[in-house]
């Protein structure tokens, strides 16, 4: 059976704070840009699609983050703790530079009502978001995900083969 630890290790709970925190970022980020470009440019927004497709960028957030709590306690998950701390904290400094630097600098979400509605805007805004979220994210939390249920069920299957013996 998988050995449990007492007690949680600040830096997994470093790492889960940055997990939720980064998918919030993500989060407020992806309404702030469907707000801005629904209510400025409605003839190029089709809310179905755009809900489906911000969809796909929040998800692995979602997924990091429950499979960091059901490993909170496993002593032999710890390279997936700092493997997640250090792609949160990476997205976390992106989406604090899209929200905050790009703010005072007027550019981004941020810019000016006469740039905001050309027909690539969506996409030129995603594009960074769309890259991580595609080629680092969804990968880590797919095998953060499998190696989840290997775990439970291997601690399952050790704890009903104890039990009935």
């Amino acid at each position: 059976m998988q050995r449990l630890s007492h007690s949680i290790s600040k830096v997994r709970l470093a790492a889960i704070s940055l997990t939720a925190a980064a998918g919030l970022l993500v989060t407020a980020y992806l309404a702030g840009l469907e707000w801005r470009l629904g209510s400025m440019c409605p003839e190029f927004r089709s809310v179905d699609s755009y809900a489906a497709q911000n969809l796909w960028y929040i998800c692995p957030w979602i997924v990091m983050l429950i499979c960091q709590c059901a490993m909170m306690r496993w002593t032999k998950s710890g390279i997936a703790f700092y493997a997640s701390f250090v792609l949160s904290l990476i997205v976390v400094l992106i989406e604090i530079d899209e929200l905050a630097i790009s703010g005072v600098q007027g550019v981004g979400l941020w810019m000016p009502d006469w740039a905001f509605c050309d027909r690539w805007i969506g996409f030129d805004l995603t594009l960074s978001l769309a890259l991580l979220t595609g080629y680092i994210t969804a990968p880590f939390a797919g095998v953060l995900g499998l190696a989840t249920v290997i775990g439970l069920s291997w601690s399952w299957f050790e704890s009903s083969r104890l039990h009935s013996e």
